[in-house]
């Protein structure tokens, strides 16, 4: 049996992804060994069938899961970026939120741990959205929803607006952003940013570190463009799924600083 097949079957985690996001960050222990490949084959040869093979297996194999549990990769990069915010001296305290592309909620997940009162998910896709999250009631959920649709609907302020989206280019919201809070977190993505014709390796990951570069500060100037300053510009501590590198800006208008 596979080990993040095995990780699910005992309820260690609720899908094989999350397993196996856990696996190779180095999370998952068996009999105090760090195990980094999903594949890893722990099924006993000993064993004449695969029925009931992980009661079996989980009553001989000691499983260890370190670190803090995230329902997303998302949180994780969050998470490392307001250390950062932190140790830079730049870190503030929210009561409220807005969460565009919160897709399962892991932004959201953190921004409760931090102590925000009040947080409103906003994402074009629907049943993304954690349980946990879904159900919190401090959370406001509106799915199948655009950013730029619900600015026209609703007339709201909040003390946050966090960003994370995918397939369309941060420049194109960010007014939108700025019409909801004098203070952002976006997720810089280089494959949602650079042209199509620059270079990717067969996973997706730009190749082109000038572009992606370039395109990040094209990003941060369309920022400062809105009047707002750039406290802090950081890559993620965790890569995007398929290995490129991301970077957080976090900016506000001065009466913010």
């Amino acid at each position: 049996m596979r080990l993040d097949r095995y990780l699910v079957d005992i309820g260690k985690f609720d899908s094989r992804q999350k397993a196996q996001e856990a696996i190779r960050a180095g999370r998952v222990m068996l009999g105090g060994k760090v195990v980094q490949k999903p594949s890893f084959e722990i099924i006993d040869s000993s064993l004449e069938s695969d029925e009931g093979v992980a009661d079996r297996l989980e009553s001989r194999l000691a499983v260890e899961i370190s670190g803090e549990e995230f329902v997303s990769r998302a949180g994780r990069k969050l998470q490392g970026f307001l250390e950062e915010c932190k140790r830079q001296g730049v870190a503030r305290a929210w009561e409220s939120a807005i969460d565009v592309g919160a897709a399962r909620g892991g932004f959201s997940q953190v921004l409760l741990r931090y102590g925000v009162k009040h947080i409103c998910c906003v994402d074009v896709g629907s049943n993304q959205l954690h349980p946990t999250i879904a159900k919190d009631s401090r959370v406001e959920v509106f799915e199948q929803c655009d950013i730029r649709v619900f600015t026209r609907r609703y007339a709201r302020d909040f003390d946050l607006a966090v960003c994370d989206v995918s397939f369309i280019s941060i420049r194109h919201i960010i007014d939108d952003l700025c019409k909801l809070s004098s203070e952002l977190i976006v997720l810089f993505k280089p494959q949602f940013e650079v042209g199509r014709w620059i270079k990717r390796s067969k996973r997706g990951v730009v190749q082109d570190h000038n572009a992606a570069q370039s395109a990040l500060q094209e990003c941060i100037a369309t920022i400062c463009a809105r009047g707002l300053s750039v406290r802090l510009v950081a890559e993620s501590s965790v890569k995007g799924k398929e290995g490129n590198a991301e970077f957080f800006i976090y900016a506000c208008r001065e009466s913010c600083s």
